[in-house]
């Protein structure tokens, strides 16, 4: 990948931008193009936010619309601004093993969860860990991972402060 300090900020590419964000060094780029953006949505979730606010736009609203994706099909979407990836060989395809079906219960899940986070606001906070928001989710037999969990979290927190700024009782 070309030195992205040098450019512009509106001229760098997202997938740019965040690795100027979170450190190169600290996402592995792999070939697999969906776990790679896995990973790079994972590590956004380490920022702080004083660094989320100072991030582009642009990679927000791929944040956002990546932790929306992953909670319904669990992967996160292409870079809007990249070419086309190239199709998948066999040995980088994601063979996930999940019966048909089961994208309607994840989706669920994900939509239980953001009840549950709501549900917990006191004083502009969640009250619910992830870890007990991920046991009251198998307690119920629904099933999302742990790192989608912290995923949901991390943009519900977001949410939630977005909406109190704006004067929206949540209580």
């Amino acid at each position: 990948m070309p030195e992205t300090k040098t450019k512009k900020k509106s001229d760098q590419s997202i997938e740019e931008l965040i690795l100027d964000a979170v450190g190169e060094e600290n996402v592995v780029k792999g070939k697999n193009h969906v776990e790679y953006r896995k990973r790079l949505v994972r590590a956004l979730t380490d920022l702080d936010d004083d660094e989320w606010k100072e991030l582009d736009p642009r990679v927000q609203q791929w944040f956002n619309d990546s932790v929306d994706s992953m909670n319904d099909d669990g992967n996160p979407p292409p870079f809007p601004d990249a070419k086309a990836e190239p199709a998948a060989t066999a040995d980088e395809q994601d063979f996930s093993g999940e019966k048909p079906g089961r994208t309607n219960k994840r989706r669920s899940a994900g939509r239980r969860l953001k009840e549950l986070i709501l549900e917990s606001v006191k004083d502009g906070k969640p009250t619910l860990s992830a870890a007990e928001a991920l046991a009251r989710l198998n307690d119920e037999g629904l099933d999302l991972s742990k790192s989608t969990v912290e995923l949901t979290f991390s943009d519900m927190r977001q949410t939630i402060a977005v909406l109190i700024d704006k004067g929206i009782d949540l209580g």
